[in-house]
């Protein structure tokens, strides 16, 4: 009898889904009110380092998980890998922003298109390798 396995397909989507709903209710908020996202003024100098502890150790924490647990998805790739990419795309511009202010969303027509191009080559690889695996499982009952 084979052992249970934890079923990390669904905790990656739930960890990706927590990673981006933070980001979205309580880090862009906090940035905007300090004006992180405007092209038009400098975010506020006291402001960078609370933004910076703010976003910084959520992606680490985000990546550390994503490396750990990668290799453990067996299906739902074809979900878990745009996903993946784009919550690191987005977080990753996030982050920048506590440096550089609005003018990191100009890095967003140099990285959107390779992120949307990698985006639909990890669906392609994703959606392949979980018919694999259901062609395997279907063999094997």
């Amino acid at each position: 009898m084979a052992p249970a396995r934890k079923n990390t397909d669904f905790y990656m989507l739930a960890a990706s889904a927590a990673a981006f709903l933070y980001f979205i209710f309580i880090a862009i908020p906090y940035g905007d009110s300090h004006n992180f996202f405007s092209e038009a003024s400098v975010p506020e100098g006291n402001q960078v380092w609370p933004y910076f502890l703010l976003t910084t150790p959520a992606l680490i924490l985000y990546l550390i998980f994503i490396f750990k647990w990668i290799r453990r998805i067996h299906f739902l790739r074809w979900l878990n890998y745009p996903v993946i990419i784009f919550n690191v795309n987005f977080i990753f511009l996030i982050c920048l922003s506590a440096f550089n202010g609005g003018t990191v969303f100009w890095l967003i027509f140099i990285t959107g298109p390779v992120s949307l191009l990698l985006t639909g080559i990890f669906f392609t690889i994703g959606l392949i390798k979980d018919l694999k695996f259901l062609r395997a499982a279907k063999e094997q009952k």
